[in-house]
């Protein structure tokens, strides 16, 4: 029989330091096989476990951290840094209830400690409540937290307040330089408001850094852009979005099919959409404004913020997440299509989605959302929601085509985004649908173009009440929308050339 090593309890607190040790240096492997080692002595040694699973949340395996985590927490219960670790696990995993239960567990236990502030900014940031978002990142930037200047940027950018989301940029870049994720913050500032020097730096830097690495290559298409240099502009960009076109070419093929399919079924079933849900007086109005990515949505948005009986959604999840949960309370494969809905999962859906934006028609007349993927549900909504109302956004091909191609998405989203014969593809398709829902629904449907929004907003604004029958403003918007008409008019020769 051989013979179970033992570790007395000086060995143990010396693995265990060993291995954290290993973790903050990066050496993860070491860190890995160190706990290891001493949980095949006590598989039950708590500082192994806990450790072992910021170890697994460090290389990327949120779900096996959670399962280790979540033992942790079994084994000691009070331990509020496990909580926290679980709940920044879950936030990986973007299960934001998940990840605020569990920051709330520790808030509750430390409620002075600034980390659980900035956990519950990022969740509350990841929930696309930018408002609330800003509250936590203050205070964890109160209490010296320096990451928390660029999150409190970012979610002032997300509200449209430029001005005080270049304050907190300039400061996070003060305290600990600039990085690859402030300079692409700091760059979606319009260009009068940001810095020369800073401009500059943010050049400097990117230029001593992998330029060969294809986000560096958007960030600097937009400096050289801001400073006239158009051909270094469009050599930038197309030298990036060739980068990533390589690797998304056969999911963008697939995407775009999908999508062509989904555009011609919705033509081929007209009569299936004469019928929706009817107008409910103590229901708020779900407005939905849809346009394609950079046509101008958030402008639009923007100008309903002013009205105090309106709810801003941002990029809202509510209608996936309500739809996910359906699915699954009926027992169903997890989906965010309505064409899974039952006809008692469907007033299922009606229930649960009504509750999620707002208690009552007391707390709001209008919830917007402006997620852009809704559209390939979009002539869905009016059959299970009632009083859904849609704003679309037009742009002028040319500079919606220009903003597209000039922008790196996160990940492997919006794949025809990086080549222009794609781009066109893309809004193609969706004019397409944007037509359908048009005919469809006549009378449920506002059209406006951005050019007309951002130079008169005054005008767009009283459209806009008026189509969401909300009392009108004696005074004029407050708020600057900025101007980025024409943006491609210089870039056209380029755009022509590929493909616009």
């Amino acid at each position: 029989m051989i013979k179970k090593k033992t570790f007395t309890p000086l060995e143990c607190a010396e693995l265990v330091a060993s291995a954290e040790q290993a973790r903050l240096k990066g050496d993860l492997a070491t860190a890995e096989k160190t706990c290891k080692a001493l949980l095949s002595a006590d598989s039950d040694h708590f500082a192994a476990v806990y450790t072992l699973g910021l170890i697994q949340s460090d290389k990327g395996q949120h779900r096996r951290a959670i399962e280790t985590l979540n033992r942790a927490f079994l084994l000691h219960p009070s331990h509020w840094p496990t909580k926290l670790a679980l709940s920044l696990a879950y936030l990986e995993m973007k299960l934001f209830e998940s990840a605020r239960y569990w920051a709330e567990a520790s808030e509750n236990q430390q409620p002075e400690n600034p980390l659980n502030q900035q956990a519950l900014g990022e969740i509350c940031f990841g929930q696309r409540n930018y408002a609330q978002s800003c509250i936590h990142f203050e205070n964890a930037s109160e209490a010296g937290i320096s990451e928390a200047y660029e999150w409190a940027g970012r979610a002032r950018l997300e509200l449209g307040d430029d001005v005080e989301a270049k304050k907190w940029l300039e400061e996070a870049i003060r305290h600990a330089g600039i990085t690859l994720s402030k300079a692409q913050t700091y760059l979606q500032l319009p260009k009068s408001l940001r810095s020369n020097l800073l401009d500059g730096l943010i050049k400097d830097f990117l230029l001593k850094s992998n330029t060969e690495d294809d986000r560096f290559q958007f960030l600097l298409s937009r400096l050289h852009e801001g400073e006239g240099n158009i051909d270094a502009a469009w050599l930038s960009a197309k030298k990036g979005n060739n980068q990533v076109f390589q690797t998304v070419r056969s999911a963008e093929l697939r995407e775009a099919g999908e999508h062509l399919q989904r555009a011609e079924w919705f033509e081929r079933n007209a009569k299936l959409f004469r019928e929706k849900q009817p107008r409910e007086a103590s229901v708020p109005i779900s407005l939905f404004i849809i346009g394609p990515s950079r046509s101008g949505k958030t402008s639009v948005e923007r100008l309903l913020a002013q009205h105090p009986r309106v709810k801003i959604g941002y990029e809202s999840s509510v209608l996936e997440r309500t739809l996910r949960v359906t699915s699954q309370e009926a027992g169903l494969p997890s989906s965010t299509s309505f064409a899974s809905l039952t006809k008692e999962g469907a007033n299922r859906f009606k229930d649960s989605y009504l509750a999620a934006i707002c208690a009552s028609k007391d707390d709001c007349d209008v919830f917007t959302t402006t997620t852009p993927g809704y559209i390939w549900e979009a002539p869905f909504l009016p059959r299970h929601i009632p009083n859904v109302q849609f704003i679309n956004v037009r742009r002028k091909r040319a500079d919606l085509t220009w903003r597209i191609f000039q922008k790196r998405y996160a990940g492997q989203g919006n794949p025809y985004s990086y080549d222009i014969a794609a781009i066109g593809r893309h809004l193609d398709t969706y004019d397409q649908v944007t037509r359908a829902l048009e005919n469809f629904y006549p009378e449920r449907v506002l059209s406006l173009n951005y050019e007309d929004v951002v130079t008169d907003p005054s005008n767009a604004q009283a459209m806009i009440y008026e189509f969401c029958c909300l009392q009108k403003n004696d005074s004029s918007p407050t708020v600057d929308l900025g101007d980025d008409t024409d943006c491609a008019k210089a870039f056209l020769p380029y755009l022509l050339e590929n493909g616009l």
